[in-house]
């Protein structure tokens, strides 16, 4: 033993020499390998080779797999570790038959991988997309064994590259407004059953054990059995038909027919993502009756990221299944004796029928991994009548948590940082805002008040004596001065060396500055490049901000809206419409007025 205990001018304790980090990988005596991976979700798993082609590259792959799923690598969670097991197995078996005998990914030259790559979309039938996710999920595991096996160049660069459909993608547009008020009350109204059942079940086993006399000699009977059910988790095998101890074990349990209106309510109610609901922790903090803090998992990728805290209100009695810090109290509540037999930490516990392997009654659903418990949403949807006309709707939590945090920045006004909650700005709208067509169409609404706000001001400053510049004095004026005037970009000018801003001297000034020069004459001759102007003004309006769009192009658009095109025939403008003549180069709208 080391020696204990620290004190000024004393080291701190160490222990005994040939300490190390316990080896995750085991060998066994028939020549496989075990993996032991444990997350930062607290999820174990032993990955095995049994199942691998026999390679003499396994064992250089297996210690990759278990650096890349180690503290210190990019995977932390078992599901991920199950995909990036899956790649490298897949990969290895492939170069058994593509290049058999290699000993080390070292020898791997990058043709190797661009023949994988192509196997996997023409004969494995995987998208581009979910190809690249591979060989990315391979990069991971070749950058743990860098020290140990020196890559070729190209093929670190290869492999780097990124591939198609991994940039941000909108994410899917959420419900209209009537479809998500209908999901919440039909959610919110089985949430009730589920409390009037479970409270009255637990109501009847304790009047047993205070007053037994009080009841019935058949409620005595039904309430014995619920307190035995309620104390151990467990019914008598026999005298119970399998199909009736889920229904006797409700009166008291959550089961898992619960969870789909639970999980959707909770939801619609705290924006949260779903994941992190499941693993909600039981333990939390009430602040004055009127908050509750928990702890959220938040899987974040990068050291000290993966958890954050989160204060709900609590609200009244009477709005504990609107507000989320009561119904975290309300779910806390209906998961207690379940949580209990389990021992589990976490908020979520339910009963289950014991079946084969399954000998375990109250249990966390989610114990193995967030997709282990099949809810079946479609069928909630269809048996609550959640459809949008003749047209049944796909339910999902992104669609759900989407119109939730679509409400919340309309309500902030659409200022992101204002609605921001459980994401940064970039993934708020990146993977939620930017593909709801609510908001798109909201969004279009709120620059068109805007661009006609700009509007108004900037017509009122143009026509104030102090405002911008003056209008074209001789528009409409057609004479020989158009024809006999110097030509611009856009119109012509009567005297090119005696303009307000360059007097004596020849005007160099943006040629936009023309639409607020008295020197600026037009004829029918200029036509062509204005409407050809024009039509460039309104491509550059959706591609700049409408302040700095009304700051460089609005006088040019007043005058050829205003000042300009009115004075001309419908006739004439069609025909510089359809003559291709005199196209203005992009590059002048760059000059600032």
């Amino acid at each position: 033993m080391y020696e204990k205990g620290t004190s000024s001018g004393r080291r701190s304790p160490l222990p005994p020499i040939g300490y190390g980090v316990p080896d995750s990988v085991t060998t066994r005596e028939d020549g496989n390998f075990d993996v032991f991976v444990r997350g930062l979700d607290g999820r174990e798993k032993t990955f095995k080779t049994d199942n691998w082609a026999r390679s003499s590259l396994t064992e250089e792959a297996v210690r990759g797999f278990a650096g890349a799923t180690s503290f210190y690598g990019s995977s932390r969670t078992i599901a991920t570790a199950e995909g990036i097991w899956t790649s490298i197995r897949r990969f290895v078996a492939f170069m058994e038959g593509h290049k058999p005998g290699l000993t080390s990914f070292g020898d791997i030259g990058v043709g190797s991988f661009r023949e994988y790559r192509r196997v996997l979309i023409e004969e494995a039938g995987f998208t581009a997309a979910s190809a690249h996710t591979m060989l990315a999920s391979l990069k991971g595991i070749l950058n743990t064994l860098d020290e140990e096996v020196k890559l070729d160049e190209s093929v670190v660069a290869y492999l780097s590259i990124a591939g198609p459909g991994t940039g941000n993608r909108p994410g899917v547009s959420g419900y209209s407004d009537e479809i998500f008020n209908r999901i919440k009350i039909s959610a919110r109204s089985e949430v009730v059953a589920i409390r009037s059942r479970i409270r009255a079940g637990r109501a009847l086993v304790e009047r047993f054990r205070l007053h037994p006399e009080g009841l019935t000699e058949r409620q005595q009977d039904h309430a014995r059995l619920l307190e035995c059910l309620l104390r151990t988790g467990t019914l008598p095998s026999q005298g119970i038909r399998y199909t009736d101890r889920t229904a006797l074990a409700s009166e008291v349990f959550l089961t898992e027919n619960d969870l789909a209106p639970l999980l959707i309510l909770f939801v619609a109610i705290s924006g949260m993502n779903v994941e992190a609901i499941k693993e909600l922790p039981a333990a939390h903090t009430v602040h004055d009756s009127s908050a509750v803090q928990v702890q959220v998992v938040k899987r974040r990728r990068g050291d000290g990221r993966w958890y954050e805290p989160v204060v709900w209100a609590v609200g009244t009695k009477s709005r504990q299944l609107h507000s989320p810090g009561g119904f975290y109290q309300l779910v806390d509540e209906l998961s207690a004796p379940a949580r209990a037999i389990a021992r589990s930490d976490k908020l979520l516990a339910v009963w289950t029928n014991t079946y084969g392997r399954n000998t375990v009654s109250c249990r966390y659903p989610w114990e193995k991994r967030l997709s282990h418990v099949s809810l079946f949403l479609n069928r909630w949807a269809e048996r609550n009548k959640i459809v949008d006309g003749s047209t049944k709707r796909e339910l999902t939590f992104n669609r759900i948590r989407t119109t939730y945090l679509r409400r919340e920045t309309k309500t902030a006004g659409g200022h992101l940082p204002s609605a921001t909650r459980g994401n940064t700005q970039d993934v708020l709208f990146n993977n939620y805002l930017r593909g709801d067509a609510t908001v798109i169409d909201w969004a279009e609404g709120v620059m068109g008040e805007t661009f006609e706000e700009l509007e108004e001001d900037f017509r009122a400053r143009r026509s104030h004596p102090n405002g911008q510049g003056h209008r074209i004095s001789t528009v409409g004026d057609l004479g020989r001065a158009a024809s006999e005037a110097t030509p611009t970009a856009f119109l012509s000018c009567r005297d090119i060396l005696h303009g307000p801003y360059a007097d004596g001297e020849v005007c160099d000034q943006s040629a936009l500055i023309c639409f607020s020069c008295p020197n600026a004459i037009v004829g029918e001759g200029n036509l062509p490049a204005i409407v050809n102007l024009l039509d460039e003004l309104h491509k550059r309006s959706e591609e700049v901000s409408g302040p700095r769009w009304w700051s460089d192009y609005g006088q040019a658009w007043l005058a050829i809206t205003d000042d300009i095109l009115p004075r001309f025939t419908a006739a004439q403008i069609d025909s510089a419409k359809s003559d291709p003549s005199l196209k203005v180069p992009l590059k002048l709208l760059e000059d600032r007025i």
